[in-house]
């Protein structure tokens, strides 16, 4: 899967998601139901299509195995399981009444972070599928420090590690892996192998 290919995915499910969550918004007696089911679609369709691209780029071969699509779903079905609390607060949202367009920038900002984790499953993707050639590259521990650099990131700059180590441990970077007291979100870090290869996206 080239940039370009997931980047038209990462937008089509954006849009998505930010179309489903303001027509709920500017939807009088909106049911609930109907727009949880259109999300967790929208979730279904570009997970899948995001794995199989990251597993093709990290040299796989599709199909993919049997642990990498227990890793999808089980994925899949976390990512499902924030639906609830999403429009719960965006019912608390309309409660306040007023322009739904007040709302806009949350809105936008909930969608960078549902991509983002998007994000997180291609080089999770990426890194599984490197794996399943039977290649485990060294990778090293990369990036800027960013907005901030938490202290998980200082101690594990520039160093070397196996890269099934990086998969086993949960240390791709990506927003929300809180396995980095940063949770990803306000460094730069990435994985890179002696080839240039990088592992996250």
């Amino acid at each position: 899967m080239s940039a370009d290919d997931y980047a038209a995915i990462r937008s089509s499910y954006g849009q998505a998601l930010q179309g489903i969550m303001s027509e709920y918004l500017r939807t009088d007696g909106a049911r609930v139901t109907r727009f949880r089911n259109m999300f967790k679609q929208a979730v279904v369709q570009a997970f899948p299509d995001t794995f199989d691209g990251g597993w093709e780029e990290g040299g796989g071969e599709l199909p993919i195995d049997p642990e990498a699509n227990s890793w999808l779903v089980d994925r899949q079905t976390q990512e499902w399981g924030y639906v609830d609390d999403l429009f719960a607060h965006l019912r608390d949202d309309i409660k306040k009444g007023g322009d739904p367009s007040q709302f806009d920038g949350e809105i936008a900002d909930r969608v960078e972070g549902y991509c983002s984790t998007l994000d997180g499953v291609r080089s999770t993707a990426t890194a599984m599928g490197k794996l399943s050639t039977g290649a485990d590259p060294l990778v090293q521990f990369l990036g800027n420090s960013g907005r901030e650099s938490c202290q998980t990131c200082v101690n594990m700059l520039g160093k070397w590690y196996k890269l099934s180590w990086v998969l086993d441990n949960d240390m791709l970077v990506y927003p929300g892996n809180e396995n980095y007291i940063c949770n990803g979100y306000k460094c730069q870090h990435y994985w890179r192998d002696a080839k240039g290869k990088i592992y996250t996206t």
